[in-house]
């Protein structure tokens, strides 16, 4: 379940022009912007709050219009990872339009923050309807994701170069390396992030 949120028109205003400068949104007609006014619920959070919390069920994304949100993964180890501090325009939680699973991270206001939401079930029936500004925002979700897709892949592949560079000193080693070489197969055929 996600957080806690203070919802209604005290979360502030927003104008299609604004709404153009978010990430995804800066191709929408002003009359696309609008539209997507009218699916958003604002949200505000104080510092400290928890938007959303990894492995809860993820069924809405998020425009940041005022604060900073930090993304965390929680990780073994006395703390979690810290993957992106966002601000003012970001997107957060885009993973959630796309797959039935559970959040990949958390976002907690890092400042007082104004949000604004737009759901899943709002998303989908304007996609199946063939409104433009969904049609865009999937398409720029599609690539922003794989980008972030070919950066990890990036990083796996120089890890396990590093890896068998290793290996190549150190016998035992290699067990790692086909260990990550079985990583990056998978992360090729099940990619969800």
């Amino acid at each position: 379940m996600e957080s806690q949120k203070e919802t209604g028109p005290q979360a502030g205003s927003l104008t299609p022009a604004q709404v153009r400068g978010f990430r995804y949104l800066e191709a929408l007609t002003e009359a696309e912007a609008a539209q997507v006014l009218r699916k958003a619920v604002p949200i505000r959070l104080e510092a400290g709050e928890t938007l959303f919390q990894q492995a809860s069920e993820g069924h809405s994304v998020y425009l940041l219009s005022r604060g900073r949100v930090e993304i965390r993964v929680d990780i073994p180890g006395p703390e979690d990872h810290i993957l992106a501090e966002l601000e003012r325009g970001a997107i957060l939680g885009e993973v959630a339009l796309l797959l039935d699973r559970p959040r990949t991270g958390s976002a907690v206001a890092l400042e007082p923050c104004e949000l604004w939401e737009i759901t899943r079930e709002a998303f989908e029936a304007d996609l199946r309807s063939g409104e433009g500004w969904a049609l865009k925002f999937l398409l720029a979700t599609a690539r922003v994701l794989a980008h972030r897709l070919d950066t990890v892949n990036q990083q796996v592949v120089e890890f396990a170069s590093a890896a068998r560079q290793v290996a190549a000193e150190q016998a035992p080693a290699s067990t790692r390396v086909a260990e990550l070489d079985r990583l990056r197969q998978r992360l090729f055929s099940d990619w969800s992030f």
